[in-house]
């Protein structure tokens, strides 16, 4: 779980570095509007993923995706999502 959390870490970390940079270093990135409903806004959280690798359920505690206060959407973070991908795929 160690380089689960320090890629989490990696993540948030350029996500910071992709807002302005003239946020303090240690604030969360800003929320983004929602593609969905026209009042939502998306906000970064940690959830836990679950997905099916053949016949069996992997799940990824905190992992990063962005969701909707009003709508519900979730979109998962992309670099996880690929780190997970690269993870999970053998070949």
């Amino acid at each position: 779980m160690k380089a689960a959390s320090e890629y989490n870490s990696a993540i948030l970390k350029d996500s910071m570095t992709e807002t302005a940079q003239t946020e303090p270093a240690n604030s969360l990135p800003q929320p983004s509007p929602c593609n969905e409903c026209p009042s939502g806004l998306m906000h970064l959280r940690f959830i836990t993923y679950f997905t099916w690798l053949d016949e069996e359920l992997v799940t990824v505690p905190n992992f990063p995706a962005w969701g909707c206060d009003v709508s519900g959407r979730r979109e998962y973070d992309a670099k996880a999502s690929s780190w997970l991908t690269m993870l999970l795929s053998p070949n």
